[in-house]
């Protein structure tokens, strides 16, 4: 029970890479180059710190000033996994491991990859690869003259491999065979991870498989002596849980939530030690707030039976596509509301999430929602008008989009989202200077952080290529600074394509290089980047 809850503990465990590239020969350790020397080390610093983003920049600048060092790429393709760009990573590793396929390190990293992705044979296949050329170094006659660091390297991964084989084994329904392979793991130091994710490993095959809530404990509690780590916590209450101890396991629970930054495994627990002890409003109030701090989380088979059978809680589906919604995942947040909509048909503020969810999923069927939304009964509310006035923008509808957008403000003068549309309108038709003026007035209310480049990033977006048309150049570079604030993992060719013009309109052709090279990573076809490129080679 509650399986689902845990088994991303499995995947991104902390593998803390020591980046010693042993490259095929005996005791031929990759040194950093020393061009990048400098962002290289403090990458690698962030990175066994678990500041991945950070780590990232550092990973990235210093590989763009070696770009032959292995080093720098394996760091930069680690960051990337941990970051959830595995295509990037794995293109990275790959890359390493075509130019020598005995780089240990580069086996090491696609292995990752290929659990990562759910590809459990490969995954098999490469961490198999991965013990085979560790003991291969290790029975070298010059073994004892590796450096340390290169010696720890090697038995770490004879550690690591074990450890990738049982979890391998475990995805496979192979559980004797993975705590074989657990067992092996701990045989050997390990300099990545420890031996805590391994000694939770073996505490999840006494508890998710053979019911031995005990013997788990005694695993998990190994396995916390060495790193504190909330989900252990968590599951050590539900092992608790299972014994018929529910008070102490909500007593666990509590504290746990009082005391860890990371609330959710807490939250989630407390959402079922509360039912059990027949407190059904509190049971709903940690649910409330686990589904606002992470709806993926809250979302499980075992929460969405609780909604189900507990009288009044549907209009928590609600509550789950709003969560959805803000992060950007609409797919999810609108099957959430097609469900709860087959109970609840007439539930008007459903319909209308509904059709949001389709200004970006399908323009067409939104338009068709919003009209039909506007036409029934309190059909002048504003969050109908807005979303109408929305779609027909995207449509290129910018005289109707305008006129339905005024609406809304003459009902609700102060609504930003409307304003931001009604400069964007101002943008399209190459009016900058009234663009401006909206969005500069405006400013000052866009939201703090935004989890994906929705209308807030638009509207820096298109401040800064507004001062880029009017020639304002230094206000232009201040504004896609602020874009940047919002999305500081590279990962949308704007953000860097507009810095790139800013830098290039201000004479500064090394950093406008710079991001226009970034933009081309995350998007080769980038037209903009390729034009900026273009245009420095011209000057």
């Amino acid at each position: 029970m509650h399986s689902r809850m845990f088994c991303r503990t499995l995947i991104f465990t902390g593998l803390i890479l020591l980046l010693m590239l042993v490259q095929g020969g005996p005791g031929q350790a990759a040194q950093a180059s020393p061009a990048g020397a400098g962002q290289y080390m403090e990458g690698l610093r962030l990175f066994k710190a678990g500041r991945y983003a950070e780590a990232q920049k550092h990973a990235l600048n210093a590989w763009s000033a070696a770009p032959s060092s292995a080093v720098y790429q394996s760091l930069l393709a680690w960051t990337n996994l941990k970051l959830g760009n595995t295509a990037e990573a794995e293109k990275l590793f790959n890359s390493i491991y075509q130019h020598n396929h005995n780089n240990l390190a580069a086996l090491q990293g696609l292995a990752w990859v290929k659990y990562t992705l759910g590809q459990y044979p490969p995954a098999r296949q490469l961490f198999e690869k991965q013990l085979k050329r560790a003991e291969q170094l290790r029975r070298l006659p010059g073994f004892a003259k590796f450096s340390p660091e290169d010696k720890s390297f090697v038995i770490s991964n004879l550690s690591d491999a074990n450890y990738g084989l049982g979890l391998t084994a475990l995805a496979q329904k192979d559980v004797t065979g993975a705590k074989a392979r657990f067992e092996q793991a701990l045989e050997y130091p390990n300099d990545f991870v420890g031996h805590a994710p391994i000694t939770e490993a073996l505490g999840d095959i006494y508890y998710y498989y053979r019911g031995e809530y005990p013997k788990a404990i005694g695993y998990y509690d190994a396995s916390l002596r060495e790193k504190a780590d909330p989900m252990v916590m968590a599951k050590i209450a539900w092992c608790t849980y299972y014994e018929g101890q529910v008070g102490k396991a909500n007593e666990l629970l509590r504290k746990g939530l009082a005391t860890q930054t990371y609330k959710q495994p807490f939250l989630y627990g407390l959402v079922f030690t509360s039912k059990a002890l027949k407190n059904p409003q509190q049971s709903k109030k940690y649910l409330e707030k686990l589904i606002d701090l992470d709806p993926y989380f809250a979302d499980t088979g075992y929460v969405h039976q609780l909604i189900e059978k507990e009288q009044g809680w549907k209009p928590l589906y609600k509550d789950f596509a709003s969560a959805y919604m803000k992060i950007g995942a609409f797919v999810r947040a609108r099957e959430i509301l097609m469900e709860y909509l087959q109970t609840a048909k007439t539930d008007r503020q459903a319909l209308v999430m509904v059709a949001w969810c389709d200004v970006y999923l399908n323009l067409k069927t939104a338009l068709k929602e919003f009209d039909q939304l506007s036409s029934g009964n309190g059909g002048g509310e504003t969050d109908v008008l807005l979303g109408k006035g929305v779609t027909l923008f995207y449509l290129g509808r910018f005289d109707n989009s305008g006129a339905v957008l005024k609406e809304v403000l003459a009902k609700d003068p102060g609504n930003v989202r409307a304003k931001m549309a009604l400069a964007a309108i101002a943008f399209m038709k190459k009016d900058y200077r009234r663009a401006i003026s909206i969005y500069t007035a405006n400013i000052s209310r866009l939201p703090k952080q935004e989890f994906f480049f929705s209308w807030p990033s638009w509207a820096l977006n298109n401040l800064g290529w507004s001062y880029i048309y009017t020639g304002n150049y230094e206000k232009a570079l201040h504004a896609f600074k602020l874009l940047r604030a919002y999305h500081p993992v590279p990962y949308y060719p704007a953000v860097s394509d507009g810095l790139g013009w800013a830098y290039l309109h201000l004479g500064r052709k090394a950093q406008a290089e710079k991001q226009f090279r970034l933009s081309l990573r995350l998007w080769p076809k980038d037209p903009t980047a390729k034009e900026g490129l273009s245009r420095l080679s011209r000057a």
